[in-house]
């Protein structure tokens, strides 16, 4: 990365756990190359969590996960001094949250105990330039106002799994004042340009909805995937069934064309994708071997099942944003 190219050169990135999606968050901002690494920096937040040695020790590890593997990646890890951006909260927060008119930018990737802790040892650091991004699934935004003050701006993001690669759906609530909401969309894009499609939504409800079916849906086609490459390993095609590598890249590929088809207006629409794309047999011709394997998945109520599991896991998340 060569700092005199970078877009959002100025901007103040400041990272504060690694939870579930806060490697692939960080990951996604090093390999876009649009921020300068030496505006970057790290919380270490062991003080925060000495009552739980098992969170500290998960700490430590990933620090250390990022430290040796990732950063090397994409910096000079000669001349990228270390200890200048893992930083006590003093320090941390000087560097992130100012009165001047530079950005500055919290990314938050913990769970809700450990987000709280931490939240009740920022409260009177954060300043009118510093944006709050928090991917805390079950800690609404009026509760993180609550632990910090008032004048916190809060975004409230959940990314689904395909950040990781750079391909995921990001739903987000951005909740300041109307005049700030732009400028807030316009910050989050810079920072998380590289995850892949981002959605702002109007209500925090929505996040529920959309952490369903963005978290859910790529879940649901993974374990498809899977099933379906298993299902050729089965029938021991010779050069075929017996390497899984091949079958895992027909069932890919398979899955990517009829997911472009489905999008494909003129061929389809998103109401029957499957019964707008499928050839249909004519009056004098038997099924096909496709007909075949959905009738049998209709006839196992699939289908049925899916939706079943999709309800359950809104549920869920409904459920645990009341838990406050």
């Amino acid at each position: 990365m060569h700092n005199s190219e970078c877009k959002h050169a100025h901007l103040k990135i400041g990272f504060i756990g690694f939870g579930r999606y806060g490697y692939g968050v960080m990951k996604a901002i090093l390999k876009s190359g649009h921020h300068n690494i030496n505006n970057v920096y790290y919380l270490n937040i062991n003080d925060y969590l000495e009552s739980n040695a098992n969170d500290s020790d998960i700490h430590k590890k990933k620090v250390t996960l990022l430290k040796e593997r990732l950063l090397p990646r994409f910096i000079n890890s000669k001349k990228y001094k270390w200890d200048e951006h893992y930083l006590g909260l003093n320090n941390f927060m000087a560097k992130i949250s100012s009165d001047h008119d530079d950005e500055g930018v919290l990314v938050i990737s913990l769970n809700k105990n450990r987000g709280e802790k931490v939240f009740k040892k920022l409260k009177g650091y954060i300043k009118k330039n510093t944006w709050l991004f928090s991917s805390i699934s079950n800690l609404k935004s009026s509760s993180i106002k609550d632990l910090l003050g008032d004048k916190c701006m809060v975004l409230r993001y959940l990314p689904n799994m395909g950040t990781k690669v750079g391909q995921g759906i990001t739903a987000v609530y951005v909740d300041v004042e109307p005049r700030h909401r732009k400028e807030g969309e316009v910050v989050f894009k810079k920072v998380f340009q590289g995850l892949g499609n981002i959605y702002f939504v109007d209500t925090e409800e929505q996040i529920i909805a959309a952490r369903v079916i963005t978290g859910s849906t790529i879940g649901v086609i993974a374990y498809l995937a899977q099933s379906i490459a298993d299902a050729i390993g089965d029938l021991n095609i010779k050069g075929l069934g017996d390497e899984k590598e091949i079958a895992a890249e027909i069932v890919y590929h398979s899955m990517a064309g009829a997911l472009a088809l489905g999008k494909d207006k003129e061929i389809s629409t998103w109401g029957n994708i499957y019964d707008s794309i499928r050839i249909k047999p004519g009056p004098d011709e038997k099924p096909g071997t496709t007909d075949i394997i959905i009738k049998k998945m209709r006839d196992g109520k699939v289908p049925e099942v899916i939706k079943d599991s999709f309800r359950l896991s809104f549920e869920k998340c409904k459920k645990g944003e009341t838990e406050e």
